[in-house]
């Protein structure tokens, strides 16, 4: 890693710097690596010991109001140990713009970081194929999955491969928004399922008179037995009675095995991951989450929603490196897919599934700190001062920096849910000195010096929100949280800015559910994370990282509330001189008047 280079005024800037390594040797190739993190340690870098930044995104699936779960894209060049560095703790004061750390950090779409990954973006099936196949399974040429003649349902005519949003795909419609059973208002939203779909669209395919098949070519030369491999898929099913010769699943074809899983013939339930499996688990109606892993045996298991459908070996193999992913639907029933993902994992036993509460430890034996597999801390918690070039990572501090504090929370016990910031840490630790020696002394304004904490405000520092148990879609559930929160603050007392608004969708990809606010002079990105239980946050995407909205109020909002109400001369210049009081970990911001100036 290069030292002591300059970065442009305004760039992202780390303090913070620890390196990990995975236990246990594995093979050369590509590996996508999982690591669950706090929100509250901001946007991270992980790079190579040279300095190269990884690749990374988050994942689509698994959501916490408290951590994310994240996959690095890791070239393995030759055999051995995974390790790599993670640069935390950004300064906030460097940049504001959320985008802007994560552009430097590399942090992608899962498209770009994934083996495989496909959310049907794009409104076409331009990358499948498609076929329309006899009960028998003969005839039907390959050709664009678009441009699928038309097939007919019920003397009806249909297209047996189409786009839709999500929560259409309940209704066979288009279009976005809740789905209500009838037209009325008052009728109750459809319960879409156990495991709906985050991003993205869906297909919906038939095949009344056939089988219409869809797939898509991907390489797996980078992958080899030794390693795991995961391969996840949503699945809408309507639910009505299938016909004893009706069929709907998806399927890998690859040189490890042709596995399996969803409704095949002449079986009550879901199957995998052949077809000679025996169904384990009864059908409901919605969006259910396909799984097919490989391990390191060359056994595949499937699960479906998480349940475990049964192991086989031995499958039926395809030759070649160049594998297909296929989508059946044949029956009279309407199908729907979404969300499909290939992903190759380490071969290490507790990386799959992630840890739900923590993947670091701090645990004290004999004084020293002791990581929790499969990681391995390979050095100390450094501080410094870091930024990004090219891509690559550029040490900011001399050799003269100063001696690396003691690790903070971030290396600690993940499943601390309280998020307060650096800055906000070091304003608690300050008391309030002793009274007065003469109570009749004129009052003065409170100065806070170093000691014990200031008692937390309960109104102003918690606000609970939860989900309704229906189906919204992201305006109204967002609008209904942002309710919630304005409330709260204003009867906490907090000054807000007049101006705070929605003004449109983000329309980021790597920002689902994301929306653009007006706040005071400041535009900011704002939007809703579910967590266990239904309980829902609020976070703003800036400076790095995730900020909970409350907080970020409480910082900004005196002050925007102040700048949006002046009003710049004809020259379009205005001078305004504030002073400031930091008082219960809120910046109180007046205008001062002449006299006082």
């Amino acid at each position: 890693m290069q030292q002591d280079a300059d970065v442009d005024d305004g760039s992202p800037v780390w303090t913070r710097r620890l390196r990990l390594t995975l236990d246990g040797p594995q093979h050369a190739g590509r590996y996508s690596v999982p690591i669950v993190v706090p929100h509250r340690v901001g946007t991270q870098v992980f790079a190579t010991q040279e300095g190269q930044v990884l690749r990374y995104c988050e994942d689509s699936i698994r959501k916490s109001t408290a951590h994310r779960l994240l996959w690095i894209d890791y070239p393995l060049q030759v055999a051995g140990h995974i390790n790599f560095m993670m640069y935390s703790g950004p300064d906030s004061k460097s940049c504001f713009e959320a985008t802007t750390w994560e552009s430097q950090a590399q942090f992608s779409l899962p498209e770009e970081t994934l083996i495989f990954a496909e959310y049907f973006r794009e409104g076409k099936l331009e990358k499948w194929e498609g076929s329309l196949q006899t009960p028998t399974g003969g005839g039907g040429s390959w050709m664009p999955a678009q441009n699928l003649p038309t097939i007919y349902r019920d003397n009806c005519s249909c297209r047996a491969a189409a786009l839709s949003s999500i929560d259409a795909a309940v209704v066979g419609g288009g279009g976005r928004g809740g789905v209500r059973r009838g037209g009325g208002d008052a009728d109750p939203m459809v319960y879409l399922g156990p495991s709906v779909p985050q991003v993205g669209r869906a297909v919906n395919m038939r095949g009344p008179e056939g089988a219409t098949v869809l797939r898509r070519h991907l390489d797996l030369g980078a992958f080899s037995l030794g390693k795991r491999l995961l391969i996840r898929a949503h699945f809408y099913d309507e639910g009505q009675r299938l016909a004893t010769d009706e069929q709907h699943y998806f399927e890998l074809l690859s040189c490890y095995g042709n596995p399996r899983v969803g409704l095949l013939p002449s079986q009550p339930g879901y199957t995998g991951p052949s077809a000679a499996s025996r169904s384990l688990q009864s059908r409901s109606a919605g969006w259910h989450l396909f799984e097919l892993a490989l391990d390191v045996s060359g056994k595949w298991s499937a699960f479906v929603d998480g349940k475990g459908m049964g192991v086989a070996s031995a499958l039926e193999s395809t030759a070649g490196p160049l594998a297909e992913i296929r989508l059946v639907a044949s029956g009279v029933c309407r199908s729907a897919w979404a969300s499909i993902e290939v992903i190759g994992l380490p071969a290490i036993e507790g990386i799959w599934p992630p840890a739900t509460n923590r993947v670091f430890a701090k645990v004290q034996d004999g004084g020293q700190e002791v990581s929790k597999p499969p990681w391995n801390f390979s050095t100390v918690n450094e501080q410094g001062r870091w930024g990004i070039k090219s891509g690559v990572v550029f040490s900011l501090c001399s050799t003269a920096c100063e001696e690396p504090e003691a690790p903070e929370e971030e290396t600690a016990e993940l499943d601390h849910e309280d998020h307060v910031s650096e800055e906000e840490e070091e304003e608690e630790s300050i008391e309030d000195p002793p009274p007065p020696p003469h109570p009749a002394a004129p009052p003065r304004a409170k100065r806070r010096g170093k000691g014990k904490r200031r008692a937390k405000d309960p109104a102003m520092l918690t606000i609970e929100c939860w989900s309704l148990g229906k189906q919204e879609t992201d305006v109204e559930r967002l609008d209904r949280v942002m309710s919630v929160f304005v409330e709260r603050l204003i009867e906490a007392g907090m000054v807000l800015p007049e101006n705070l608004g929605r003004i449109k969708e983000c329309g980021e990809p790597l920002h689902p559910g994301c929306f653009i606010y007006s706040f005071g002079t400041r535009r900011v990105h704002i939007a809703v994370r579910e967590g266990d239980a239904g309980r829902l946050a609020l976070v703003v995407r800036c400076g790095g990282g995730f900020l909970d909205f409350a907080d970020f109020a409480r910082r900004h909002g005196s002050l925007e509330h102040l700048r949006f109400q002046r009003r710049p001369d004809s020259g379009g210049r205005q001078l305004i001189q504030l002073s400031s009081v930091l008082a219960g970990r809120t910046m109180r911001v007046k205008e001062l008047s002449a006299a006082e100036n």
